[in-house]
């Protein structure tokens, strides 16, 4: 079973897009990820559950319903993961 789905019909779909230890270079921003692959892209360290929780909670990236199916956009899951990212502390004086 195939975990991302590529959009443009010119893509190659016999080749995966995640390799076996997680490497997500290959992943054109217009592919789309099934929870498998948005664990794997996340590096494996937010739980499974919690995706189905942020949905719930409006948290976590944007998802779009398939059928019944949820995926998620990688475009939206950068977008989600540039939003959370927090730069330095400042100094206390």
């Amino acid at each position: 079973m195939r975990t991302c789905i590529p959009v443009e019909d010119s893509l190659d779909l016999e080749t995966p897009f995640l390799s076996p230890n997680g490497a997500s270079e290959r992943l054109p921003p217009s592919a789309v990820l099934d929870e498998t692959a948005l664990f794997t892209y996340l590096g494996g360290v937010v739980p499974r559950r919690t995706f189905g929780q942020w949905r719930y909670r409006g948290l976590g990236p944007r998802f779009v319903k398939l059928g019944r199916h949820v995926a998620y956009r990688k475009v939206d899951v950068d977008e989600w993961l540039a939003g959370k990212a927090s730069g330095a502390s400042p100094s206390l004086k």
